[in-house]
């Protein structure tokens, strides 16, 4: 996309948007579809100057995840792209505004054996959590922490989703500060993924995180943690990966 002017760039979109909305019932169109917003989103995150977000990309997007929430492929492409979309305030509030995070959770229980839609769930979970207290409630009223954890436990030897979800549980974990909730779950699922992905540094460090985001907002269960074998992981991380600066920090 990048050869051509913004102009022509533009034109293309919007053709592309055109046939999606035309089309919306066949899965071949939205699918190759999803997948030109997704090559869009991924130069727009690269200073590429044309406007996904304007020309309609989140709701279309989202229109195909509700009307082929079966397909993986049509879902990875589309979650990819709306990934890539998120990385801002503004964009992840028009992604809730358009009941994004419902779709999301829908997608999850409809695809819960596919590993590859879990993770792009996941790490799209993780970005619109971020920042946001009033999304990370609606995700929480939505049931998404189960729904995190649910996808770590299904797929426990997949280590992206782990990733993910540990990130997505750092995330959330901020909704819990004004609440007495029992973490113990979330630290069990936590070294569960650290343990099965030793070798794994991203996994150790995102880990590493959710495990000290547990301690910090939970005052109270540090015992609790401990009993879970969460210190215990937290130093055999940082044993097995000395000279990765990430572990180490975290």
């Amino acid at each position: 996309a990048e050869r051509f002017s913004v102009e022509h760039q533009t034109d293309v979109l919007h053709a592309v948007l055109a046939s999606m909305r035309e089309h919306l019932d066949a899965p071949v169109v939205q699918l190759y579809g999803c997948e030109a917003l997704s090559q869009f989103a991924s130069v727009r995150a690269h200073g590429g100057e044309v406007d996904v977000v304007a020309a309609g990309g989140i709701e279309m997007i989202l229109q195909a995840a509700k009307a082929h929430g079966s397909d993986r492929l049509v879902l990875e492409h589309g979650l990819e792209a709306l990934a890539l979309l998120a990385d801002n305030a503004e964009t992840q509030t028009l992604i809730a505004k358009a009941d994004g995070v419902e779709v999301v959770m829908e997608v999850m229980r409809a695809n819960a054996a596919a590993a590859v839609v879990q993770e792009k769930c996941l790490r799209l979970l993780a970005l619109l959590a971020k920042k946001r207290r009033d999304i990370r409630a609606r995700i929480t009223n939505e049931g998404g922490l189960d729904s995190v954890m649910a996808a770590m436990r299904a797929h426990l030897a997949v280590d992206t989703v782990q990733e993910h979800g540990c990130l997505a549980l750092v995330s959330l974990a901020v909704a819990n500060l004004e609440e007495s909730v029992d973490i113990s779950e979330e630290v069990r699922v936590v070294v569960a993924a650290m343990d099965a992905h030793f070798q794994v540094a991203v996994v150790q460090e995102v880990g590493c995180r959710a495990i000290a985001s547990a301690a910090a907002n939970n005052p109270g269960q540090h015992m609790a943690i401990v009993q879970q074998g969460g210190l215990r992981c937290v130093l055999q991380g940082m044993r097995e990966h000395l000279q990765v600066a990430g572990v180490q920090e975290r």
